[in-house]
């Protein structure tokens, strides 16, 4: 069983972004503790002591900070894949075509067109 991230949203009642990564963050099943910052002054101090910023949303995922809706950063510390991530190559997967084998036809020998290439016979 993959062992849940201990994330932290810092958010206020009036960002958009904030229930924006919040909505992304039930989408993806991930649990999180939401820290109201405009009620909560010592979390405020606290998320400000930590990050250097005092914007929201801030994402404490496990040791790491996110500041803002940084969706490529959330997906990478939660081990998150999307179809964005396949389709613009973050996931590191290599989903490049192999080499072309070598069968020994020289029309089939690689992936460029070669017009002066001999064509196998077709009996």
């Amino acid at each position: 069983m993959k062992e849940q991230k201990k994330v932290k949203v810092f958010s206020t009642p009036t960002c958009p972004y904030c229930y924006m990564v919040k909505d992304y963050l039930k989408e993806k099943h991930v649990q999180f503790e939401d820290i109201n910052v405009s009620i909560d002054q010592v979390q405020a101090m606290n998320m400000v002591k930590r990050s250097g910023q005092m914007g929201v949303p801030q994402l404490w995922i496990d040791d790491r900070v996110v500041i803002g809706f940084n969706k490529p950063e959330i997906d990478e510390l939660l081990k998150l894949i999307s179809i964005d991530m396949i389709f613009t190559g973050l996931t590191g997967l290599d989903i490049s075509p192999e080499e072309p084998v070598d069968t020994g036809d020289s029309a089939m020998a690689s992936n460029t067109f070669n017009p002066t290439a001999t064509l196998p016979k077709i009996t």
